[in-house]
């Protein structure tokens, strides 16, 4: 599979997304492999990946802000889902560490794979870190490039702990505005949600319900293509 130049240059947003992208190269830098446990247990990522695995099953994955690469190494050894198995990675420490992985480098907003490459993506606590604008280009981007479904998390609440005084969670929005973002860019898809704890079912029927959630439920999205 082909993967294309990335260039993290827009006219409209070049600055917010370059300051984005700095700070995590520089957290990276700054805590070296500590950081690798956090950057793939923060949000319960192998347990949403094994939650998934249950039911997906297939050809083509693709992990969009991956951090370390265990949820691919889960997907390995579960044989669900076969190659291409990958991770998109903007910090070029990562890349290089888990190149032999499986993990390219790429940008949210502009994913360097041709359309329908895998059956599956997912992006796990990564979409309220991108900078204004970039969250739809990256939703946008998981459903051009997966053929079957998509799963996302996305925080509604600050970070707990920010980097040089800077906040992390640069893009929050009321569960409302995700939904309705998540709904006209997954239009004619159905869009299923669900609680962390997996206890609270939210969405069914391809149909977004509305349903009282506490802000600090980081809520997880599934959208499946309809059947060709």
């Amino acid at each position: 599979m082909s993967v294309r130049d990335v260039s993290f240059n827009d006219e409209e947003s070049s600055m917010n997304r370059k300051e984005e992208i700095a700070v995590y190269v520089d957290r990276h830098k700054s805590i070296g492999k500590q950081s690798s446990k956090s950057l793939n247990d923060l949000g319960g990522r192998l347990r949403r990946t094994h939650r998934l695995l249950k039911h997906w099953e297939g050809t083509g994955w693709i992990d969009v802000g991956c951090g370390s690469p265990q949820s691919l190494s889960a997907v390995r050894r579960s044989g669900r889902v076969a190659e291409p198995l990958v991770g998109v990675e903007p910090i070029p420490t990562l890349v290089k560490q888990y190149a032999e992985h499986g993990v390219v480098f790429g940008a949210a907003h502009d994913l360097p794979f041709p359309d329908d490459s895998f059956d599956y993506g997912t992006s796990f606590d990564v979409i309220e870190h991108l900078a204004i604008g970039d969250e739809v280009l990256c939703l946008e981007e998981l459903k051009r490039v997966s053929r079957k479904a998509v799963a996302v998390t996305i925080a509604l609440t600050p970070a707990r702990s920010g980097w040089k005084g800077q906040q992390l969670h640069i893009n929050l929005r009321r569960i409302e505005e995700w939904d309705a973002i998540i709904g006209r860019i997954y239009e004619g898809w159905d869009v299923q949600k669900l609680a962390l704890n997996n206890k609270l079912p939210m969405i069914g029927g391809g149909k977004i319900q509305k349903v009282v959630i506490s802000m600090h439920v980081t809520p997880l999205w599934i959208m499946t293509a309809p059947t060709k």
